[in-house]
């Protein structure tokens, strides 16, 4: 539940300032790729061990990799470092597996990661 007052915008069920409703963690360059860019595509950048790959994943899929560890852990901050992890954790084995859905196979590591934190 949101409660508008004026200017001011707080979200009801989260003590600190919910960052999904500010864009914060969905905000992409559109002119370089952004939520528009493949699937296949962000792993061949993988597979090249580009870092653009981490900044397209993050685009692309961040706000539900946040919201997915958020739901395990109800906290922001825990939540940002399972996502980090999972980041880290994907740099580290796409290149020898090749995922066909990659929203599948960063979930599947998100929840791993947020649930060993648990």
């Amino acid at each position: 539940m949101v409660i508008f007052l004026g200017d001011n915008i707080k979200n009801v069920f989260c003590p600190q300032p919910n960052p999904f409703f500010y864009g914060i963690y969905n905000e992409g360059d559109d002119s370089q790729g952004g939520d528009n860019m493949h699937d296949d595509r962000i792993v061949e950048l993988y597979w090249q061990r580009s870092e653009a790959a981490i900044r397209y994943t993050d685009t692309k899929y961040g706000h539900y990799l946040m919201k997915l560890s958020y739901n395990i852990l109800a906290d922001w901050e825990d939540s940002k470092e399972s996502v980090n992890d999972t980041y880290f954790s994907a740099w580290k084995s796409i290149p020898p597996h090749r995922p066909s859905v990659l929203l599948t196979y960063l979930c599947k590591i998100t929840r791993q990661i947020s649930i060993d934190a648990f």
